[in-house]
């Protein structure tokens, strides 16, 4: 059974990013939407957690060598003691990346200005890089649009980013 997702896209965006909002991302983003839900429950139950420590101040626990890893059919026992099988790792994962831990955007500032971030961390010798902007998107509400739209700059090759590289 596949679920049909309405995605919604807050006020303007769509028009004033066409170029991170492409009909390959947008069916990208509805095939995804239904793990949203199993992400919102694990959420919760998160926040619940730590609500609990935080009242109740119980000592730190870990899972009983005889459960199962939620979300697996391997025992904590076992991946304690790796005794499991894990997927070949690609190629692409086993050379040298350099992982930029910011946006890939600048707060409030001209494409230009925000390519440098890519830039820079491309230009470093690295074959490669990792954008992680988890922690780092908080700050503007458009940030992760205009992230999207450096790398998505830098991936192609445009001339805003060599320009700016």
């Amino acid at each position: 059974m596949r679920t049909t997702v309405q995605l919604r896209i807050r006020e303007d965006l769509a028009t004033e990013y066409p170029d991170v909002y492409t009909p390959e991302a947008l069916e990208a983003t509805r095939a995804l939407a239904p793990l949203n839900e199993a992400r919102r429950e694990l959420m919760h139950e998160r926040i619940q957690r730590r609500r609990l420590r935080l009242r109740e101040r119980p000592p730190l626990a870990f899972l009983d060598p005889a459960d199962v890893v939620p979300g697996t059919g391997l025992l904590v026992r076992d991946a304690r003691e790796g005794r499991f099988e894990g997927s070949t790792i690609p190629p692409d994962l086993q050379r040298q990346w350099i992982q930029g831990t910011g946006p890939a955007a600048k707060p409030r500032a001209s494409v230009e200005s925000s390519l440098r971030n890519v830039g820079y961390a491309l230009l470093s010798g690295a074959d490669g890089w990792m954008f992680d902007g988890e922690d780092a998107l908080g700050q503007v509400d458009t940030m992760s649009l205009d992230s999207q739209r450096s790398l998505r700059l830098a991936i192609h090759r445009d001339a805003a980013f060599l320009g700016a590289a």
